[in-house]
């Protein structure tokens, strides 16, 4: 019936051979609950009024699509507010996408592992993993939007996009890696129209990438921070339309903001780069609408290259 929950008991494994659909307002995977689908997709729909859902994730949980081209979805036919908050609990694995379909409704999403190309709508929509790497797929909201990663192992805690994919938002938007992760804009680009853009590698050597066909813009502040023994290469034109425009490398001798040929990095109302070596290679160009483009050593004895 409608609002029913559907519980998963722990140590329990549910699979649909061609699929598995789960229709109610409030699915638990207790402990090791799982489901898997065989081939095709795991979908979970709500069935309340309102279509919300809420998922709950054990240690040890998981919802399973790993055949070829198969998905994990949420609200997929009806969209509606989703909730997946169990900090940093279960697993969420998709050959494919995973789909957060909130509408006009807000997405929050924390568990500790999505494999797949995480797509989805939503007001606010925030999407946070503890362990390994998070793809973000074609993502549009209308609120504040937040990716992060915490992972600290080193070559994990990474945030990067799917190929052509864009992440836009009428809200602020945040790529958050973790301790040695990096950010890979490698897609088609981010697009904040109402609000900053703020990319920020892990804090040790994670690196901020943004790579040619997937520009950076933001009407708000847009920056770059990559971690102390991290560098910022920009590959496509990165933009703040009415603020400033930050990049931040590590402060090593090896770091540095890099620019390639034919790109360039506006700030509206001034540009600030911090880094020990900036490389404008070939017509790159930095451009400040108004105010100043002011580059400032962070390396030893505040020595800076460019």
């Amino acid at each position: 019936a409608a609002g029913t929950g559907v519980t998963v008991a722990t140590g329990i494994l549910g699979r649909g051979q061609t699929g598995v659909n789960v229709t109610t307002g409030a699915l638990t995977l207790a402990g090791s609950g799982t489901l898997t689908a065989t081939t095709n997709n795991v979908a979970v729909q709500s069935n309340l009024a309102t279509t919300a859902l809420t998922v709950t994730m054990g240690n040890g949980s998981a919802l399973n699509a790993a055949a070829a081209g198969a998905d994990v979805t949420f609200n997929s036919t009806t969209a509606g507010a989703i909730t997946i908050n169990n900090a940093g609990l279960g697993t969420i694995n998709a050959n494919d996408t995973v789909v957060l379909n909130g509408g006009a409704n807000a997405v929050s999403v924390n568990v500790n592992d999505i494999s797949g190309c995480v797509t989805g709508s939503g007001t606010t929509f925030a999407v946070a993993v503890d362990t390994n790497n998070l793809t973000i797929g074609n993502v549009s909201t209308t609120g504040l939007t937040s990716f992060t990663n915490t992972d600290a192992t080193v070559g994990q805690g990474n945030i990067s996009q799917c190929a052509g994919c864009t992440i836009g938002s009428t809200g602020s938007i945040s790529l958050t890696a973790g301790l040695n992760g990096s950010v890979n804009v490698n897609g088609a680009g981010i697009s904040s129209t109402g609000g900053a853009v703020t990319l920020t590698a892990g804090t040790n050597d994670g690196d901020v990438t943004v790579s040619a066909g997937a520009p950076v813009s933001g009407s708000g502040a847009v920056s770059l921070i990559a971690g102390t023994a991290g560098s910022i290469t920009v590959g496509a034109a990165v933009s703040s339309t009415g603020s400033t425009l930050t990049l931040t490398s590590g402060s090593g001798a090896a770091e540095s903001v890099t620019i390639n040929t034919g790109v360039t990095a506006t700030g509206n109302t001034g540009v600030a780069v911090t880094t020990p070596s900036l490389k404008l290679n070939g017509t790159a160009a930095l451009t400040a609408t108004s105010n100043n483009v002011a580059v400032q050593s962070n390396g030893a004895g505040n020595a800076l290259t460019v």
